[in-house]
């Protein structure tokens, strides 16, 4: 239907095209015949005429003078009339029908004209006939289109059904096979409930065939806070006997000793000496652990071993170890014998010098101390521990100018990457002269009623004193304790700054930005803030 529809007018147009190039050609046509048929002529006439001039016979002539009312002479005159009234006659005659042919030329024309002008309206005709027929095939396409979908939705719709009916049925059935299983399962499973407790144990002691492997795995426990598997790794090693080389010994007792366990990294580091029984380190850590957990019977034992050994082969670690040893039985003098030779063999080692200043200032002698660590700060290039033991040491004495000096000394011989005294405490000391310094400055000019004349100083002094604290507060290393008394001692220094009229805006805006842990505890929306806070000090002096 749809073919016939586009065709038919398409036909109609066809035939009239056809018969527009068939008058076009008929009319090519006639009008070279009639130029052929008239040059014919031309030529027939021509021919008559030159016939008649050379054979039209003299009878002839004559009764054709005869027939005229006046005597006509022969002459070649009469001889030419003939064939001019024949070639007259002819042009006549082919004038006419070239006449003819003209008009029949011009109908031609007008026809092609018509046939034209309808072949347009035809055109114009089917075009509208086209827009028609496609808008309509269009309509029948989309009726179609929302058949088939109305159909297929139906149908999809009723296969849905009747699938879900069979799923449903299926995982319904599925379902209660698989809890009789499970069932069946956890009743074989029963007289092995008791396994389930050391699932865990089993997951975090496979594979560990070396004290090496322990070693990893304790440090992995360690940084996700989970202590009491980093301690039954380790005494996993000591119950297997499981072997390694001195390091990794070394590295275990002292990740077990993190985790405040001294008599399982002394065990840890009795292992090690069974099978490296004169290593220097291994002989160290094992003075150290067991005299640190109270076993000085075996603190002796390996004291004793150690006496065997030439100064010349001893370490900072032995020389250090064996001297808190002997200080802990109380044998002082036996300790300062050690400390010497170990200025005598480690001469640059600050330890050598630190070590019996620790004793003195632990013991209340703050100028022996203080004489040993000068000494130390002119021997040694790097001194960090000794200055900052020594700011301890004038701070106790008041001598906040020389607290100063130390514990720049101090910050300078701590750029290292692995500093040996905790950079808080260092910044908390030059705070401390620092704001010491001011409260004593500012009593001195009270007294002296020139207060106002060292305003600037003293303003200046105090802003340094709180960046100080500011800083000590800021570092990742702040112990708890500097937490707590640092906010307080900003808070008094502002007090008395401004009981004095030496308020400042720089400085109250300073200390308005330190929060105190009662303030932080007030303000907390999470309680876990407060066990961040007061975590234990892993970084104390």
């Amino acid at each position: 239907m749809s073919i016939s529809l586009i065709k038919k007018p398409r036909s109609r147009m066809n035939e009239k095209q056809l018969l527009i190039a068939e008058i076009g050609k008929a009319k090519a046509s006639s009008n070279r015949q009639i130029w052929f048929i008239a040059t014919i002529f031309l030529i027939l006439n021509l021919i008559i005429i030159t016939c008649a001039l050379l054979y039209v016979p003299v009878d002839t002539v004559k009764s054709i003078q005869q027939l005229s009312p006046t005597k006509i002479p022969q002459t070649d005159f009469l001889k030419l009339s003939i064939p001019v009234a024949i070639l007259f006659f002819g042009f006549a005659v082919s004038f006419l029908g070239i006449k003819r042919l003209e008009q029949f030329d011009s109908e031609i024309n007008q026809i092609r004209t018509y046939l034209s002008n309808q072949l347009l309206e035809e055109r114009k005709i089917t075009l509208q006939e086209r827009e028609k027929f496609g808008e309509e095939l269009t309509r029948n396409i989309n009726e179609i289109k929302e058949t088939i979908k109305t159909i297929s939705e139906n149908y999809v719709s009723e296969s849905i059904d009747n699938r879900k009916e069979s799923i449903e049925k299926y995982l319904a059935e599925f379902t209660k096979n698989t809890d009789i299983a499970i069932d069946n399962i956890n009743t074989m499973l029963l007289p092995y409930k008791w396994l389930e407790q050391k699932k865990e144990e089993v997951d975090f002691l496979v594979n560990i065939r070396t004290a090496g492997i322990a070693k990893e795995r304790v440090e992995q426990f360690n940084s996700e806070n989970k202590k009491d598997i980093s301690l039954k790794i380790a005494e996993y090693v000591v119950q297997q006997k499981l072997s390694g080389d001195p390091t990794d010994f070394h590295n275990l007792s002292a990740d077990v000793a993190i985790n405040e366990n001294k008599p399982l990294a002394a065990d840890i580091i009795d292992l090690g000496l069974s099978f490296f029984p004169h290593d220097i380190n291994l002989l160290a850590d094992g003075i150290k652990y067991h005299s640190e957990s109270g076993n000085f019977t075996r603190a002796g034992e390996l004291y004793f071993l150690i006496q065997e050994i030439e100064f010349s082969r001893w370490n900072w670690r032995l020389f250090v170890f064996v001297g808190d040893y002997l200080e802990l039985i109380g044998k002082i003098k036996d300790a300062m014998e050690i400390y010497e030779q170990y200025k005598q063999y480690l001469p640059l080692d600050e330890r050598a010098y630190s070590q019996p200043a620790l004793y003195f200032k632990k013991s209340g002698k703050y100028h022996e101390a203080i004489e040993i660590l000068e000494k130390c700060l002119q021997v040694c290039p790097k001194c960090e521990q000794a200055a900052f033991v020594l700011s301890d040491c004038y701070l106790k004495r008041g001598e906040y100018e020389n607290v100063l000096t130390a514990t720049d000394r101090s910050l300078e011989s701590s750029a290292d990457e692995q500093p040996s005294v905790n950079q808080s405490s260092i910044i908390w000391n030059k705070a401390l002269a620092l704001d010491a310094i001011t409260h004593r400055n500012i009593s001195k000019y009270k007294a002296l009623s020139t207060l106002e004349n060292h305003k600037d100083e003293l303003i200046a002094k105090a802003k340094k004193c709180i960046t100080y604290y500011n800083l000590c507060l800021s570092m990742d290393d702040c112990i708890s304790v500097f937490k707590i008394r640092g906010p307080e001692r900003i808070k008094i220094l502002k007090g008395i700054m401004e009981a004095n009229n030496l308020s400042d805006e720089e400085i109250d805006s300073m200390a308005d930005k330190i929060k105190s842990p009662m303030d932080m505890i007030n303000s907390l929306e999470d309680l876990s803030k407060l066990k961040e806070l007061f975590d234990d000090d892993s970084h104390e002096q």
